[in-house]
């Protein structure tokens, strides 16, 4: 019984990586009901160091986790209390509490997923529209592959065929031509860049097939006028081939951005999969909700996220569905 309320309380936040900014009271009522039932866990055989970072009794360990799993769950239906907006508050008004910074990097991965998805969509599917071009289905059938796939199966391929650092193409290649291995999912900027890559790869198939469909419908006659007017490669598709199918694929883009904004499996499996962390940090807002909710047992501080994730993705579609009726009626 030596030891004392912040002994505990900084235990529970080794074991569980409940950072600084949890419900407080929470914690402390949690450590306080432990100290108050000390003897129901059998504690006296524990020492604790300066740190606090050896358990000497894994019992006490689950005993610890059951109770805390217990508290923090979603079943108090006796014992509870309210907070208000509280949860909201930490969310949109503390930059640490970590929800700001995922948005802010779904957004970017949202902009950054559609914009290579949209431009290499578009190329390839200029490019399958050519004159002359053979064996044109047989190119079509092959690039439609990756979509075709599980995407399950995909990325853990890319994961552990391609970004692994002591087996993987990319590194296999480096190691042949006398460069260093790279750890692609370690650090933040490259596992950015990675998981860009792998939903590249997922989601251009999809873009391609709709732009080819619309570039199809595209009456040839007006090329042919361009043409006479003198118009080259650049301008008969920056003022014709855009205009003409702008329209057909907006409820595509519209589509195809909001799975970018909520995707989770991706940078889930790549970076964060349960007993195979790589170490970097890009939480997207989906993937920062599960980790509040199914990781430290926060389902009211991720509940609220969800909520604010919901409102967001409602002003997001509004506004591009104004957009899109915009362009039909041009």
């Amino acid at each position: 019984k030596s030891c004392s309320l912040g002994d505990l309380q900084r235990l529970v936040n080794s074991y569980y990586k409940i950072d600084s900014t949890y419900l407080e009271h929470e914690v402390t009522e949690f450590v306080t009901k432990i100290i108050d039932e000390i003897d129901n866990f059998h504690i006296t055989d524990f020492k604790f160091n300066d740190k606090i970072s050896l358990i000497q009794n894994e019992q006490i360990v689950m005993d610890i986790k059951t109770y805390l799993d217990k508290y923090m769950s979603i079943y108090h239906w006796k014992d509870y209390h309210c907070v208000g907006l509280d949860n909201y508050k930490k969310a949109l008004l503390a930059f640490d509490s970590g929800f700001l910074p995922a948005f802010l990097r779904t957004l970017l991965w949202t902009v950054s997923s559609m914009a290579l998805q949209l431009i290499f969509g578009f190329f390839i599917a200029v490019g399958l529209n050519a004159k002359g071009l053979k064996l044109r289905r047989v190119y079509k059938t092959l690039l439609i592959v990756p979509w075709s796939m599980p995407a399950y199966v995909s990325i853990l391929l890319w994961r552990m065929g391609i970004f692994n650092t002591e087996f993987g193409l990319f590194n296999q290649i480096l190691k042949q031509i006398g460069g260093k291995t790279v750890n692609f999912l370690s650090t933040n900027g490259m596992a950015f860049i990675s998981c860009l890559v792998v939903n590249l790869w997922l989601g251009v198939p999809y873009m391609f097939t709709m732009m080819d469909g619309a570039m199809q419908s595209i009456d040839r006659n007006i090329y042919e006028s361009a043409e006479l007017d003198g118009a080259g490669f650049w301008k008969k598709h920056f003022y014709v081939t855009i205009p003409q199918i702008l329209p057909i694929l907006m409820p595509v883009i519209i589509m195809a951005t909001f799975t970018a904004f909520k995707q989770f499996d991706i940078v889930y499996l790549m970076t964060m999969q349960t007993g195979s962390k790589t170490g970097a940090d890009i939480n997207t807002v989906i993937t920062y909700v599960y980790e509040k909710a199914f990781i430290t047992s926060n389902y009211g501080y991720s509940s609220a996220v969800a909520f604010i994730v919901f409102l967001i993705i409602l002003v997001l579609y509004k506004t591009m569905n104004r957009r899109e009726f915009s362009i039909s009626e041009q």
